[in-house]
């Protein structure tokens, strides 16, 4: 996969491109340089921060996504750097595969794939290292680490990912891969397996104790003759 960062080029006018497709969308803190030149989380915590470029600016998280563009505007006037995550889930439409290179994520959907069959074209962004997101229709998956193997986890209902052009801290910006951008594809059906795989778990029915009968009946005393 061949991936692009021409489009787009700034994380404002992509969030109001989502917002557009009805993805709701809401600001995450973005890595920034330190003065050894690493890259580190611009929240409080800077350097210790273990979740750099990928947790929100705003107090509600993810409940804050929206599509309205005049929001959107002023989170981005306030905060002109901050890296754009999609919510997922029902809220948006989609569900996504995160693919994590660093975890052999790539082989193992290699792996799956040879198996099970290939994954349909469908959008997809490359994050960092390789790794990639891949996009589909929301069927109801679980936001989960490993959902679908070792190195695969997916997004779904109360869940977000960062989104192209943002800011990753190793310095590599998440970016479109060539023909899977939103503009020249649209969000596949996932195939059954990854379906099966990323489901929530529906909970078993409690039994219920069958209590016995109180017998309301007795049979007649025996009259000896």
């Amino acid at each position: 996969m061949k991936a692009v960062t021409t489009n787009p080029t700034h994380t404002l006018e992509a969030a109001l491109e989502y917002a557009g497709r009805g993805w709701h969308v809401f600001p995450c803190f973005e890595p920034t340089p330190a003065p050894s030149g690493a890259l580190i989380c611009t929240c409080p915590k800077g350097a210790s921060c273990t979740q750099a470029g990928k947790h929100p600016r705003t107090p509600n998280g993810v409940k804050d996504a929206t599509t309205d563009a005049a929001q959107v505007r002023a989170w981005w006037q306030r905060w002109p750097n901050a890296n754009v995550a999609i919510a997922t889930g029902d809220r948006s439409g989609i569900d996504v595969v995160d693919v994590d290179a660093k975890s052999h994520g790539v082989e193992a959907l290699a792996k799956l794939e040879k198996e099970r069959g290939d994954l349909p074209p469908t959008v997809v962004a490359q994050t960092s290292g390789g790794g990639f997101h891949v996009y589909f229709r929301h069927t109801g998956m679980v936001s989960k680490a490993a959902s679908i193997a070792p190195g695969i986890d997916t997004r779904g209902n109360g869940g977000y990912v960062i989104a192209p052009p943002s800011l990753h801290r190793s310095g590599e910006h998440y970016a479109w891969v060539e023909r899977s951008s939103p503009s020249e594809a649209s969000p596949a059906e996932a195939p059954a397996w990854i379906r099966d795989a990323a489901q929530a778990k529906r909970p078993r029915p409690t039994p219920i104790e069958v209590m016995a009968a109180e017998k309301t009946w007795q049979p007649p005393a025996v009259v000896s003759l």
